[in-house]
């Protein structure tokens, strides 16, 4: 999925520039600052957005999980808490969401997403204290296990993080 370019200073924050809702696929374009009020009206949005598409309740969390780590990360790191714009498109068909976030913030180090921490057991966090948590370490770990197909790159002056998110339901085993 490739998105148009990206205009940051043509845009308005937190406008929805497209959306198609009970089409399928269903598309979703959003443009928001990078601040966390803004993300949290996004994820508001995209939860909405999303409805016709008879996500389940797991299906609807995983997804805002994913994303608000996303989002916070470009937040936090790529514009270091600095004013910028957050252009993020969604693609709801079938049996998958396809995302893509772009930002003209920082490049993430290394040119590629970090691996993040190993994510610990129920029992391993229940002995830890809270300020023995490490501080971002689980949020890319968590988002490489709940997507697909993620892919990172720097075109020119902006980034753009783009993902498969699996509506599939994967038989249990016993």
């Amino acid at each position: 999925m490739r998105s148009p370019d990206f205009r940051p200073s043509e845009s308005k924050p937190m406008q929805c520039a497209k959306a198609q809702f009970g089409v399928a696929p269903a598309t979703l374009e959003l443009v928001l600052d990078s601040d966390w009020i803004a993300v949290r009206g996004a994820l508001s949005q995209v939860l909405i957005a999303l409805e016709p598409r008879s996500l389940t309740p797991d299906q609807q969390g995983t997804l805002e999980l994913i994303l608000a780590e996303v989002l916070n990360n470009i937040v936090e790191h790529a514009y270091e808490e600095q004013l910028g714009t957050i252009a993020l498109r969604l693609r709801a068909e079938e049996q998958a969401v396809w995302c893509e976030v772009m930002d003209q913030g920082r490049e993430m180090p290394g040119g590629t997403p970090p691996t993040g921490g190993t994510i610990p057991t129920e029992a391993e966090l229940a002995a830890l204290a809270v300020q023995d948590l490490p501080e971002g370490g689980f949020g890319w770990s968590l988002i490489r296990a709940l997507t697909q197909d993620l892919h990172y790159e720097r075109e020119g002056m902006t980034n753009r993080l783009s993902f498969r998110f699996s509506l599939v339901v994967e038989p249990s085993r016993a």
